[in-house]
């Protein structure tokens, strides 16, 4: 096996085909040619409006001639490493999509931004995350978040659609001031 610039090689050495016995020799070249995929991160995924976000494309592309971004806002751009800032609370997609000379390589990754006046594991919204939101979220426990009751809204803090014992366990996780 021999790596190439492009690839990785393998040969065989017996014929596959046509052979009289099976120690005739001859080779077959096969070629796997590596062509890589599209990748991203941020610098930071959850937070108030306006958020700023620095995207970072980690994607191992040979040859890349253009990226474009989705930030799930409407807005685009096509830097390699760009920055975007989210002025509305919500849960935005964002997609890569890395083109080379050969193919293009898309990337979604749903729900990676979340932007919210609220902080995230602050179900009761007095600006801190603590028990009493544990408190909040238990009193709503089956609650039909899509009743559009605000209280079941809020205490749904994972967004899974459901009240149940997860969101109680989501703001354990988040204990402390909210940023």
């Amino acid at each position: 096996m021999t790596a190439g610039p492009d690839g990785l090689y393998f040969s065989d050495l017996y014929k596959d085909l046509d052979y009289l016995a099976p120690i005739d020799p001859g080779a077959s070249i096969l070629r796997i040619k590596f062509v890589g995929g599209a990748d991203f991160t941020a610098d930071v995924t959850a937070g108030k409006p306006p958020l700023t976000v620095q995207f970072t494309d980690t994607s191992n592309v040979p040859r890349v001639l253009t990226w474009e971004w989705n930030f799930g806002d409407g807005e685009s751009s096509f830097k390699q490493n760009p920055d975007h800032t989210y002025a509305a609370d919500g849960s935005y997609d964002v997609t890569l999509t890395v083109t080379s000379a050969d193919e293009s390589f898309v990337t979604q990754k749903p729900d990676f931004i979340i932007v919210e006046t609220r902080c995230h594991g602050d179900a009761n919204g007095d600006g801190v995350v603590d028990p009493l939101d544990v408190g909040f979220v238990l009193a709503r426990f089956g609650c039909p978040v899509d009743s559009g009751n605000p209280g079941c809204v809020a205490a749904d803090q994972n967004g899974d659609g459901s009240v149940d014992p997860l969101d109680s366990g989501f703001v354990l996780a988040r204990f402390g001031p909210c940023p």
